[in-house]
């Protein structure tokens, strides 16, 4: 079963220098992670990692963890399943995200018609900021609809 970890590190994001970004950045990407700014403007490490059940996955997270963050100090250590994740983010379930532009370029049709996809439900999406990426291997609704919205902050707001 996958689950998503999240580690906060005692130090402010902003008080990393470049090659300290660069390098915590590098070493979460094997395991479907990244590195982003927690809502106390702390350094959070999010990873994705397989384990049979949540004792396991808690033992494997605070390890794997730690050791990403080169010697910093966890603040906070957060283990949920990869589904319970999601629906916490309030993202629908996807395996990534694609731009706009890579989609059209990948079906051969202009970044409008992709625009109109996501307008009409038909392709999944979500709004980060003013820009639109496209989840890919989303499900379907039993109607054939996908489900699109806006994300910011932190919350995905549905636009209907």
């Amino acid at each position: 079963m996958d689950f998503t970890a999240e580690a906060e590190l005692s130090g402010a994001l902003d008080d990393l220098d470049a090659a300290e970004i660069d390098s915590l950045a590098s070493a979460v990407a094997p395991f479907r992670g990244r590195l982003t700014r927690s809502h106390l403007g702390r350094a959070r490490l999010v990873v994705t990692l397989s384990a049979d059940g949540v004792p396991q996955a808690v033992t494997l997270a605070s390890a794997l963890l730690r050791d990403l963050a080169g010697g910093r100090d966890l603040a906070s250590l957060s283990v949920r399943s990869a589904r319970d994740h999601e629906s916490v983010s309030g993202l629908p379930p996807t395996d990534g995200w694609s731009s706009v532009s890579e989609v059209a370029a990948e079906r051969a049709i202009s970044r409008q018609a992709v625009l109109a996809q996501i307008a009409a439900g038909t392709l999944p999406a979500a709004k980060v900021g003013t820009t639109w990426v496209v989840a890919r291997g989303a499900r379907r609704f039993e109607s054939g609809r996908f489900e699109s919205g806006r994300y910011e902050s932190g919350r995905f707001e549905k636009d209907w």
